[in-house]
Parts: structure tokens; sequence; C-alpha cells
């Protein structure tokens, strides 16, 4: 085999795997794992204070002394509203796709299938049917928007840091959960 069919062999099962769900595959491990030796094991064996760090959140942080390293990877617990502004955004996107799609009956953009085949797969067969996935997409909706307010207007976020695992995972989340479930969607597959 030479070095460009393996390149490419290579490329291509990247391009076959799910990216969405290998994230989420990837967050569950790594929380359970975690979270277990956080929660049950941190009485007989002393965690690490980044795996501390990245565990324990508002009332329960972990209190002592943070290194500089680990106050370098905080950022302000304000910056939570971000989540919600670009879920906002995205599930705007997604709403107006999915009633140009299932409502208007036009084809999907390229641009759209694009992201689905990059973010998901190019072999994406409808799990569910139009009305199932536009009531779950606007029941995401609602989550979202509600939590962007309480965010914006309700919440009055204290000078406290929270891990950028935390913000990331709060970025990431909110975009795989909107790309499956358009992934799944009829309209939003691949024909054939």
């Amino acid at each position: 085999m030479t070095t460009f069919s393996l390149f490419y062999t290579t490329l291509d099962l990247l391009y076959q795997l799910n990216l969405c769900k290998f994230m989420f595959v990837f967050y569950t491990v790594v929380i359970s794992l975690g979270g277990c030796v956080v929660n049950f094991l941190s009485g007989v064996v002393a965690a690490p204070p980044l795996l501390l760090q990245a565990f324990k959140f508002g009332k329960m942080a972990h209190t002592t002394q943070v290194s500089r390293l680990l106050a370098a990877l905080e950022v302000p617990r304000r910056w939570f509203s971000h989540f919600y502004v670009s879920a906002s955004l995205v599930v705007t996107v997604a709403l107006c796709l999915m009633w140009s799609v299932c409502v208007s009956e036009a084809s999907l953009p390229p641009w759209a299938a694009t992201t689905l085949d990059v973010l998901t797969t190019p072999h994406r067969t409808p799990a569910v049917n139009a009305t199932s996935a536009a009531v779950a997409l606007c029941l995401l909706a609602l989550q979202i928007y509600r939590r962007l307010y309480e965010n914006l207007f309700v919440s009055v976020f204290s000078s406290g840091h929270m891990n950028i695992l935390h913000y990331i995972v709060g970025h990431t989340f909110y975009l795989g959960a909107v790309t499956l479930l358009l992934s799944q969607a009829p309209g939003f597959t691949t024909p054939g």
C-alpha cells in the first residue's frame, strides 16, 4: 500500500466517522470515569488538581489554591451566556432550514448538506418522521431561548470562574444536539 493510498484510506475513514456521535460518546466516557474518580475514589486516592478543577463546579468547586496553569484554564462565569447566544443562532438557522425543507418542500441547500456530511456522515437515513423532528427541534429551541433569556435578564453571576472545559462542552453540546437532530430528519438525509 502506497503512502497516498494509506492517506486517502485514512481520510475516507475519518469522513465516514460520525463526529457528533463520537463527541457525545467521548463526553459520556470521560465524564463518567472522571466523575467516578472525583466522587468515589477521592478519599482513597489523591485526585490531581486539574481533574478536581474540571469536575467540581459552583458550590462544590475545588477550594484549595489554584495553580497559575489551572487559573489560566478558567474563564469568567458570566461567559456562561455565550453557550446560549451561539446555540440560539444555530437553532434559529435549523428552524428556518426545517421550515424550508419540510413545509415549503425546498431542497436542502448545498452548504447545509456539506455541513451535515462533515459533522455526521454522508450516508444518513431518516430515523424519524418530519413531525417528530419538527416537534423535537421546536422543544430544543424553546429550551435554548428560555436559557438565553435567563442568562441575559435573570441570572446574576458572581465574579467566579469556570474551567474552560465546561465552556467548550457547553458550546459543542448544543451544536451537536441540533446537528444530530437535523441529520435524522427526512429531507436532511442522503437520497438513495
